[in-house]
């Protein structure tokens, strides 16, 4: 920036060239990178949740694939009884003694970083499994519906509150009330 200096010996002003920022310039860019940052940060966490909920989707996937082998290679049938399907009807297995029974690398957590649930209908001679993840929020529901299929079209604001379940090879997946808070 030129700023004009006086010249002590000719009584003049002279332009001299000083190098650096004023404290208003200075100001202005911090405000700028403040904005920007408050705009994109909270994109960015959202698409990181949508990934880890994809990711997860895929390794309860791969353990259905896993446990339909299983059910196909015994002669058993792959089906449930009653339209409403709660876990504590359900026996739990440890995910060691699953991985072993079932002779596969089974995930312990998802990636979240809770926990995944597996449970099985009677142990050690299973015929129904049921491998579900808390989701982002870390709470599992009481109950969910087997007989609605997922919803095709994307929730109203934020679908990574909710459950992610896998029974036999139907996947569910229950949405928290009320999904969208704090908005986003």
């Amino acid at each position: 920036m030129l700023r004009k200096s006086l010249d002590c010996q000719g009584k003049e002003y002279v332009n001299t060239a000083e190098s650096g920022f004023t404290l208003v310039e200075m100001m202005i860019v911090v405000a700028i990178l403040g904005i920007l940052s408050a705009l994109i940060i909270p994109r960015v966490n959202n698409q990181l949740n949508e990934a880890r909920t994809v990711a997860t989707i895929a390794d309860l996937n791969s353990v259905n694939t896993v446990w339909t082998s299983y059910l196909l290679l015994t002669g058993r049938t792959v089906g449930f009884s009653d339209p409403v399907l709660t876990p504590g009807s359900l026996q739990p297995v440890a995910v060691a003694d699953l991985a072993k029974f079932l002779h596969a690398e089974l995930p312990e957590s998802d990636h979240f970083g809770h926990p995944i649930e597996y449970r099985v209908d009677v142990w050690p001679d299973p015929n129904v499994m049921m491998a579900r993840s808390p989701g982002k929020d870390g709470i599992f529901e009481a109950s969910y519906q087997v007989d609605q299929l997922p919803n095709p079209d994307p929730p109203p604001c934020n679908g990574n509150l909710g459950d992610l379940v896998i029974v036999n090879g139907v996947r569910l997946y229950r949405l928290r009330n009320p999904p969208c808070w704090p908005m986003t």
